[in-house]
């Protein structure tokens, strides 16, 4: 109940699981152990009152996953850390694979020279909220293709006590792509070159 209270106090359409399918609150389908997630992070709310977690879910078996989570510093620093979930195969038997997890050192967060976390969070926030591009037949406008290929992005954002969650990429206009566009940016070389997901729609 308390949850529906405050997402009614949200401006209207800012963030509204219950007319988009890839809107939720609460933990998401990443700290759940599957086969497909078989280590699965903490929630953000173990993390602290804020915390930002990207990541890219691969849809076929020997894709990398790649989470990379933002919290605040003690001066209010971004400090991020980056998780890449890959299968590591043994070199002569191509067959035998493991999963493992390689997890990279903390580094500083910064998007075109603003190192705050605060800054940051409001970036994501920004475009978390923002309502996905709507496709209507009687308009006229063309349906996008399904998404088969690449990773499915998702972003986790804890602010207020609250964790909002946002699924999906497909379109060029999603949220997801611009979040992902910042995310890039801010990580730079830390991000993995194996993990690339690919971007064509």
């Amino acid at each position: 109940m308390l949850t529906l209270a405050l997402l009614l106090l949200l401006p209207q359409d800012s963030f509204n699981p219950q007319s988009d399918p890839e809107r939720s609150t609460g933990d998401s389908w990443l700290t759940k152990p599957a086969d497909q997630n078989p280590f699965p992070p903490p929630s953000l709310a173990r993390l602290g009152d804020e915390a930002i977690r990207f990541s890219t879910s691969p849809p076929w078996r020997g894709a990398e996953h790649n989470i990379l989570t933002i919290t605040p510093g003690s001066k209010g620093e971004a400090v991020a850390s980056l998780d890449t979930v890959r299968y590591q195969c043994e070199p002569s038997d191509k067959s035998r694979c493991t999963v493992v997890l390689a997890h990279a050192p903390s580094f500083a967060f910064c998007l075109q020279g603003d190192c705050r976390y605060a800054g940051t969070a409001n970036r994501i926030h920004a475009l978390l909220f923002r309502p996905a591009p709507k496709h209507d037949r009687k308009a006229g406008l063309a349906l996008p293709a399904p998404c088969f290929h690449g990773p499915n992005h998702l972003t986790e954002l804890r602010e207020k006590g609250m964790t909002f969650n946002l699924r999906g990429y497909c379109g060029r206009e999603h949220p997801n792509n611009g979040i992902y566009k910042l995310i890039r940016e801010g990580a730079g070389t830390h991000w993995p070159l194996m993990g690339e997901p690919s971007m064509q729609f």
